[in-house]
Parts: C-alpha cells; structure tokens; sequence
C-alpha cells in the first residue's frame, strides 16, 4: 500500500507546469462559472430582489472575508485538500432551481462562496509560482479561466433553466470533473 501511494505521488509530481495551469484553468473556469449562476437564477426564478440581494452581499462578505484565511491556511500545507474541496462546495449552484426556500439558497449560496474564497487565492498562488520568471504570464492565463467561465454561465444557465432543473443539475459534471483535476495536482 504504501509503494502504491508513493507511485501515485511521483505520477502527480511529474505534471509539467503547462498541465499544471491547464488544470488550475479549468477549476478557475468551473468555480466561476459557478459563481455566475446567482446572478441570473435570482431573476429567472422571479425571487424577492431585496431577500436575493441580502442572500448575495452576506455570502459574498463572509466568502470574501475567509479568503485570508484560505490563503494562510494553503500557505500552511492544507492546499492540496482545499483546492478540491472547493469545487465540492461550490457544486451545490448547480441545484439552486430545486427550491425556493430562503434559508436553503443561503446556505447554498455561501458554501459557494466559501468555495471560491478558497479556490482563488491557493490557484492564483500556485499559477503564480509554477514559472517564477514569468509569473505575470502565468497569472494571466489562470486568470482567464475565471473570466471565460463567468462570462458563459448566464447564457449557459438561462438555456438550461428553460429546460427544467434537471438539465441545470446536469452542470454539476463541470465542478466534478474539476474536482478530479484538483486531486490531480501536486
């Protein structure tokens, strides 16, 4: 057992920086594109704009605020934990057209945060370092995961919520997949 987690280890460690952005890209693009499904859910599903917006600025606050933590904490060793983890957390925006209950989309909505506030600072410090000659460069292709994934997920999630809950639910495939890639990395 332990020769076999050993020889997992060295085929993880062997990623070339290239594979190691194209995956970073893709959970960038995945939890963003996430983060973008509020947005448009919120008036689709005709929910109170004032309950919606306190939903939104809450989760955002206490999401955002946890990025510090997040970030010390992926410093710290926990990366390798958090970054899959926080697809997993973020997973739940593919069910927000399951209910209509107030309480539940809280909750759903600030595990995604609390997702995101996790991903980001740990991605953002490991693209940075994967080439320290040319972190900038680095940082700006993890950058563009995010900003392609939450540009296409209000037209995405508008085609699929016409098709009923069960097709948004079908999105939770893209943070899955994520989640694999995540586990993945060094």
């Amino acid at each position: 057992m332990e020769q076999a987690l050993s020889l997992e280890r060295t085929e993880h460690r062997s990623l070339s920086p290239t594979m190691i952005l194209v995956y970073l890209w893709c959970g960038h693009f995945a939890i963003d594109a996430l983060m973008g499904f509020w947005t448009i859910h919120k008036t689709l599903a005709g929910l109170d704009i004032v309950k919606s917006g306190a939903i939104a600025s809450l989760a955002l606050l206490i999401g955002n605020g946890c990025q510090i933590l997040f970030g010390y904490l992926g410093d710290r060793g926990w990366r390798s934990f958090l970054l899959p983890a926080s697809m997993l957390l973020a997973c739940n925006m593919c069910f927000l057209s399951l209910t209509d209950n107030y309480s539940i989309l809280m909750v759903m909505i600030l595990l995604a945060f609390l997702g995101s506030a996790a991903f980001h600072p740990i991605g953002a410090g490991v693209a940075a370092q994967l080439v320290p000659q040319r972190r900038a460069f680095m940082m700006s292709i993890f950058l563009t995961g995010g900003y392609v994934g939450y540009g296409l997920s209000q037209i995405v999630y508008t085609e699929l919520y016409h098709h009923g809950a069960s097709a948004v639910a079908m999105m939770v495939i893209f943070p899955l997949s994520a989640f694999i890639l995540m586990l993945m990395l060094p």
